[in-house]
């Protein structure tokens, strides 16, 4: 997989090379005295199928990464690169526009080309009731135009999933079995807000055949825009708290025995403050398979993947949990906050029943926080059988 990682990466650079210089050649044709109309559309066109390729490259990139922090990284650098695209197309476009109104005899061709050639997010304009009782009709039938009967949201992504029966299956569900996890819930009334801002954020799957359990994973985008500033660019990303890897491998190779182990779920374990999570907005519909469908309003109750600030909120709370055992066990919590890489944990001590226990001691103080660890992994003879103190099927061997 690496191998195929690293190819595609490779392709990628090729086409962000050959797109730069394309970019470059339509800067100097727009800041040329006499623009050639003919040369800047076929640069258009050239850079709109090439930018169709790369993005379909990013695409299957993002399939192959298993690291959520790989992943957000991946959204955000493919995002910069495009906003630069798009840019640069908006330029071409108006400049384009600009020669069409001198030049009477090609508008119809050259403006019909440039305004169905670019493809971007619905935009969407959701009005907010203001408490007066007396304009609640008028903004009712408002909100109504803008959500309920705006044919225009994200019916791309549904006309593809039902193309896909079982795909569509699984994405319903994977949605369902966020609300009933508590992970999700519905906005009853999407006209009360209780922050400052609202945000909807687009989602799409990525599937990975590769997977023994769960092959879909949704992804929610927080950096994608229509206009303006995505979410991602409005947030503090916060310090980093995690540790060097290097360091983490260091330690763990000092050992007799080392083992690992991963805590569940650790993102979707913090709860989002409730005046914070109308930003956190997304649309589904009631029931995919009804025409027409009826959209339905969701909102995140817990940090999710995707947004930038979600790795140091999940590092910030695991900390404070951890340290507040600190005058009761400082040398566990210092030999666990040294261990923990995001949502792993790679230690070791000189035998597998020393490892044992400090796996159940890391395991009691991050249960306080509603963090599960599990997953334990040794380097050392089988520890099958697996009763030990409770761990039960936690145990595995890496021998």
């Amino acid at each position: 997989m690496a191998e195929g990682l690293q190819r595609k990466e490779g392709k990628r650079c090729g086409f962000r090379d050959v797109l730069v210089g394309r970019l470059e050649e339509a800067k100097d044709i727009l800041i040329a005295a006499d623009v050639d109309p003919v040369k800047l559309e076929q640069l258009r066109l050239y850079v709109n199928e090439k930018h169709s390729a790369l993005k379909k490259l990013d695409e299957e990139i993002l399939e192959l990464l298993d690291d959520d922090e790989a992943i957000v990284a991946e959204i955000g650098n493919a995002d910069k690169f495009n906003d630069r695209i798009y840019e640069s197309l908006a330029k071409i476009e108006v400049q384009l526009r600009s020669v069409n109104r001198v030049s009477k005899d090609r508008s119809a061709t050259v403006s019909s080309d440039a305004v169905t050639s670019k493809t971007k997010l619905p935009k969407l304009n959701v009005p907010v009731f203001k408490g007066n009782v007396t304009e609640w009709l008028t903004f009712w039938d408002l909100y109504n135009v803008a959500v309920h009967c705006n044919d225009s949201i994200s019916p791309g992504l549904l006309k593809r999933l039902r193309r896909n029966p079982e795909l569509l299956r699984e994405y319903n569900q994977f949605i369902k079995d966020q609300i009933d996890n508590g992970i999700v819930e519905v906005v009853e009334d999407p006209t009360l807000v209780e922050g400052e801002r609202v945000h909807y954020l687009p989602h799409h799957g990525v599937v990975r055949h590769d997977k023994r359990t769960t092959k879909l994973r949704i992804v929610y985008d927080a950096s994608a825009k229509s206009n303006g500033l995505s979410l991602n660019e409005c947030l503090h990303v916060g310090p980093k708290f995690n540790q060097k890897i290097f360091e983490i491998l260091v330690r763990f190779r000092v050992h007799r025995n080392g083992f690992i182990a991963d805590v569940e779920k650790a993102i979707l374990m913090i709860s989002v403050n409730k005046c914070d999570r109308d930003v956190l907005r997304f649309l589904w519909v009631t029931d995919p398979y009804q025409e027409p469908a009826e959209i339905q309003v969701l909102r995140f109750k817990r940090v999710t993947f995707g947004v930038t600030v979600s790795p140091f909120l999940l590092n910030a709370t695991m900390r404070y949990h951890i340290e507040s055992y600190k005058e009761e066990r400082p040398n566990v919590v210092e030999r666990l906050l040294q261990s923990v890489y995001v949502d792993d944990v790679v230690c070791g001590t000189e035998s597998v029943e020393s490892s044992v226990e400090m796996f159940e001691k890391f395991r009691a103080m991050l249960s306080t926080g509603g963090f599960n660890l599990k997953k334990f992994v040794t380097s050392g003879q089988s520890v099958a059988g697996g009763g030990a103190k409770g761990i039960g099927s936690d145990l595995e061997s890496g021998n």
